[in-house]
């Protein structure tokens, strides 16, 4: 299977280098989809109410406590909005391709110029020029919470912005693997939407954990020691595969300039976006065989 895998990623690359028309006209089919647009355009309201919710939230607490939790007050904000986002767009784009796939506008597709992955590819395109816009809106806010309250916009943070693109891309991919194995709209949707509550279940678990404080007395017979180790393998499992996992800790690396760290985060959600995105051209292309 490894083979055949890797044989049809190189098909897919050269797919890719001849395809860049009818990319380019799936791309155009794409963006011009007036429920992306609108949906969008509510979701970035939200993410900006969210995002200054979490901002007014961190400088209560610092009020209340003359303690600031964080080196960053806009961080936490700008890794809630990216996480938002492109979960919308993850989702947009398995809608999108399982939409192609039962009303018979795929097979019409591939049966011309199109190939597998210049149609992938014209998705993901199509969804970071949806993004590049949101994250525009999320950096003129960040621009204006930050001169309301008297902070400068870091450089770590900008840095943050431009991986978020890798993010973006990461889960978009997954959305269309889910898609090119599924091919049903529903299925692909419920599938879509359990593997991101477990994402997030698993994190809120592990930080819940975390907060216990540890007895003195604790032995390895203890509940909560059983469920600390429990969380910690689980934590190192979503570390590997959870984008979201990634970008944390790539902000983490930030606050203390451990640029290394960051840059290898980086370089693991774009290689998993890579691997998803050709793992769901060749399922595509085996399915539609």
């Amino acid at each position: 299977m490894s083979t055949e895998f890797s044989n049809s990623a190189f098909r897919s690359f050269a797919d890719l280098a001849i395809g860049m028309r009818p990319m380019k006209a799936v791309f155009r089919r794409y963006t011009r989809l007036s429920s992306l647009q609108i949906g969008t355009l509510i979701v970035v309201g939200i993410v900006l109410l969210a995002a200054t919710a979490v901002l007014q939230g961190d400088l209560e607490f610092l009020e209340r406590n003359a303690i600031l939790v964080t080196t960053d007050p806009l961080q936490t904000p700008l890794v809630l909005s990216v996480g938002m986002i492109s979960l919308f767009l993850g989702l947009s784009a398995v809608i999108g391709v399982t939409s192609e796939v039962e009303n018979g506008t795929l097979a019409v597709l591939l049966s011309g110029p199109v190939t597998t992955s210049s149609f992938l590819a014209g998705i993901v395109l199509g969804s970071l020029v949806f993004y590049s816009w949101s994250l525009l809106l999320v950096l003129g806010w960040s621009v204006l919470a930050a001169t309301i309250i008297n902070l400068h916009i870091s450089a770590a943070l900008l840095l943050m912005m431009a991986a978020s693109y890798a993010v973006v891309f990461a889960v978009i991919s997954l959305g269309l693997l889910i898609s090119a194995w599924s091919q049903k709209r529903w299925t692909a949707i419920l599938v879509y939407a359990a593997i991101v509550l477990l994402d997030i279940a698993l994190r809120v678990l592990d930080r819940f954990i975390g907060s216990v404080p540890v007895q003195s007395e604790s032995t390895r017979n203890d509940p909560w020691h059983f469920l600390r180790s429990v969380s910690g393998v689980l934590d190192r499992a979503v570390q590997w595969f959870s984008p979201f996992a990634k970008f944390d800790a790539m902000a983490r690396a930030l606050e203390f300039a451990d640029y290394q760290q960051f840059f290898l985060q980086l370089m693991g959600t774009i290689l998993f976006g890579v691997v998803m995105f050709f793992l769901a051209s060749w399922l595509l292309k085996g399915q539609r065989a």
